[in-house]
């Protein structure tokens, strides 16, 4: 009897395993994306490609690349035209891509935000983020965004008017799907709506 038991308790063992395996391990193969590298006055240690700025990561970025950020404090605005409206960030991002903070540029293989803060200070003078996916091709993708602290944001669209570009302070999503991982967006301000976040009729 008891070695009946024990043969149960094996087979049920092994169907578990199976269930592992078959959800985990038996996956299909992709290509890994290819990494790159943001620290302050662009040392990053041994690491390359290596950036100053996430804008200029952002910008040498493939789709579906990963960048991971060192602790420090990030304060660059860029700027671009807009449906004909002059407007600033600390990054524009066109394409689906995961930006994570909290690594060491002793350490890029672990993540530790709380360890190791990333934060990116919009000075007041602009947006932190511009996530722009309204393109007909890019509707159904993901921009990936984790361990960052998002602060002291505030849209500078040039016409105070429009809602659309003195809004979503912190970040501001047109088009496409955001995530949203362990960020601290605080202190941000707009003149119209969403100051830590706007989601511009779609979803996160």
């Amino acid at each position: 009897m008891k070695n009946k038991i024990f043969s149960l308790a094996w087979v049920a063992t092994c169907f578990v395993l199976l269930l592992w395996l078959a959800h985990y391990a038996i996956q299909p193969i992709t290509a890994d994306a290819t990494l790159h590298y943001v620290a302050p006055h662009g040392q990053c240690g041994e690491a390359v490609p290596c950036y100053a700025t996430l804008q200029a990561a952002v910008w040498a970025a493939d789709p579906h690349d990963e960048i991971r950020m060192a602790a420090g404090v990030y304060t660059d605005a860029h700027h671009i035209e807009w449906a004909g409206v002059l407007i600033s960030a600390t990054a524009f991002i066109t394409k689906p891509i995961t930006i994570q903070g909290g690594y060491a540029i002793t350490n890029w293989q672990f993540a530790d935000p709380a360890q190791n803060p990333t934060i990116l200070d919009g000075q007041q003078n602009g947006s932190v983020f511009r996530v722009l996916l309204h393109t007909p091709a890019l509707l159904t993708e993901t921009v990936t965004i984790a361990g960052l602290k998002i602060t002291n944001a505030a849209p500078m669209g040039q016409d105070e008017n429009e809602l659309s570009f003195n809004s979503g302070s912190g970040i501001f999503l047109s088009g496409g799907h955001i995530t949203l991982t362990h960020n601290h967006i605080y202190s941000n301000t707009a003149t119209a709506n969403g100051g830590g976040i706007r989601i511009d009729g779609w979803t996160f």
